[in-house]
């Protein structure tokens, strides 16, 4: 059986991209070279100047990405990855690898099945700086940043500085090598700091040349791993190291045998990711038998007896397909990214808008680019970073941005669709008009029912009925058209779409001249001083009150 689950980690198959590409083999190679140099990029950044710009779980796209190409592309002769200098002075007594992480609750059902009845400790997966602290003779003698796992970062000196940490034990043992957490505790002075991160509080300051030792009492250790200990079981491990005042392992290690049980362990924890005094991003398993864990062994970097399991992302690492350019009522043109699907904090995202082309540009953004994209407020979906620029990407064609602006598309032109479709729905959304929502709007511009902007005041029932609006809904919709008249004239402002008016503006008019006449014959210079806008702003609103097809709409708001 303990074989049985050895065999069974090292099966675990990577996470699968996506369908594979339908790329030749030179384009493969070239995007796997990519990715190679760029997680080697971040390995350095993490490992070695404590200052990552990925979050885990992009890390683990561009990971997941470079695995699945090299499963959809066999046949390619790659050549060695070239191994980056790294810092560290010190060796390190045992090596520190890095949890496996699983996909999905499949890998934790499997991973449950295969240790049997054998018992499963929880604990929280702390955010912070791994290394490795030694005690010989009850003394602190070392401690390293995990480095390459071989080597790390001599940071003995820092150490010393954190109160929390013990530099001496009473105990029997005259070699103590402890592998674990470093982690700064989210109180008001780390909150506080001009460090992004507690994570990078940490880091930042092990790494200083002059040590700032009021910061330094902020961090603690949580060990995770006693190595070669003398014991059978975790569980004594833990109680052993409480009574050498590490306490926080006794306090934040549960059983969870039952999938049930983790999953209740997991939640909790992510509900108090904010309450705990560390910043955590997940969960981790092991086996508490600690002979079945020196028969299990490692696996390349990687414990064959733990495995993390991360709370749900908020981001993820995605490709761009495609670009849409998207031309809003006002002639605001906005780029939407189409994406490949990707699953994000439950949700699947398929697009991303970018708000205007100038954030396109700036960020240099293309058709084949991995980008990472967020999940912000009520779970919408943002973009993140361009984490991998391809060689094989391309520039989407930027539409001309002269021919769209708060006076184009007041009549259904060539290219003027999608405008129009916009000031029809915003005039419906303003003046809570029933039913003229863009499925109908399409119909009737597509009968030619609706050509120019003042027509959608004037539709008849024929119209809407051939339009597919029921006789119902279609009297409905009648019976508000021609009751306008009635409406405030603040919203009748609003629902024309006039530049420089927005919600407050178009309330100070409506307030101060009280009818379309007196908005009308008013000077630029009147209605700057009423609207708080500048003469300029208000001659260009002037200049869009006299056009035909807005003349032709206020028209329709005084007929009784």
């Amino acid at each position: 059986m303990k074989h049985l689950f050895s065999l069974f980690l090292l099966l675990i198959p990577m996470a699968v991209w996506s369908a594979c590409p339908s790329w030749t083999s030179e384009q493969a190679q070239k995007q796997i070279v990519a990715l190679q140099k760029e997680i080697r990029h971040n390995d350095d950044l993490y490992y070695n100047k404590h200052s990552p710009v990925l979050t885990d779980h992009e890390y683990d796209g561009l990971k997941a990405q470079l695995q699945s190409l090299i499963q959809c592309f066999p046949e390619l002769t790659l050549p060695p990855v070239a191994e980056e200098n790294t810092e560290g002075d010190v060796d390190h007594r045992a090596f520190m690898g890095s949890l496996k992480k699983a996909r999905d609750i499949d890998d934790i059902k499997k991973f449950l099945k295969q240790a049997g009845k054998e018992i499963i400790l929880v604990q929280p997966k702390i955010d912070g700086v791994a290394v490795e602290l030694v005690y010989q003779n009850g003394k602190l003698v070392a401690a390293s940043t995990r480095g390459t796992g071989d080597r790390g970062q001599n940071i003995l000196d820092a150490v010393k500085h954190m109160p929390m940490i013990p530099k001496a034990l009473i105990t029997e043992y005259n070699d103590i090598v402890l592998h674990g957490e470093l982690f700064a505790r989210l109180n008001e002075t780390v909150k506080n700091s001009v460090y992004s991160s507690a994570r990078h509080y940490v880091s930042g300051h092990i790494s200083r040349n002059q040590l700032d030792v009021s910061s330094l009492g902020s961090i603690e250790f949580f060990p995770w791993r006693w190595v070669n200990s003398p014991f059978d079981s975790d569980k004594t491990v833990i109680n052993t190291l409480y009574g050498y005042g590490f306490e926080l392992p006794a306090q934040h290690t549960q059983r969870g045998n039952t999938l049930k049980e983790i999953e209740k362990i997991r939640h909790t924890y992510n509900k108090r990711s904010g309450i705990e005094p560390f910043l955590m991003d997940g969960i981790v398993l092991k086996l508490d038998n600690l002979e079945l864990r020196k028969k299990l062994g490692w696996e390349s970097q990687n414990p064959a007896w733990a495995i993390a399991w991360k709370f749900p992302s908020d981001s993820a690492i995605t490709t761009v397909k495609d670009v849409d350019f998207r031309v809003g009522r006002t002639g605001q043109i906005t780029p939407v990214l189409q994406l490949e699907p990707i699953a994000i904090g439950g949700e699947t995202v398929r697009q991303v808008s970018l708000g205007s082309t100038k954030n396109l540009t700036e960020k240099d953004i293309a058709i084949g680019d991995q980008i990472s994209v967020q999940l912000k407020g009520a779970a919408t979906p943002v973009f993140g970073q361009v984490v991998l620029r391809p060689e094989h990407r391309t520039r989407p064609k930027l539409p001309d941005p002269k021919k769209y602006d708060a006076f184009s598309c007041l009549e259904l032109k060539p290219g003027c669709e999608e405008q129009f479709t916009e000031r029809l729905k915003w005039l419906g959304i303003s003046l809570d008009i029933p039913f003229l929502h863009e499925p109908l709007i399409k119909k009737l511009m597509a009968n030619k029912a609706i050509d120019r902007f003042p027509d959608s005041f004037k539709v008849s029932e024929s119209d809407l009925k051939e339009a597919g609006l029921n006789e119902h809904s279609s009297k409905q919709l009648l019976s508000v058209l021609n009751t306008l008249h009635r409406v405030s004239l603040r919203s009748q402002i609003r629902a024309l779409s006039i530049p420089q008016l927005g919600e407050t503006r178009s309330g100070k008019l409506a307030s101060h001249f009280k009818s379309w006449d007196k908005i009308l014959d008013a000077t630029p210079e009147e209605m700057a001083a009423v609207a708080l806008i500048s003469v300029e702003q208000a001659r260009r609103a002037k200049d869009y009150l006299n056009t035909s097809d807005i003349r032709d709409s206020i028209e329709c708001f005084r007929r009784p």
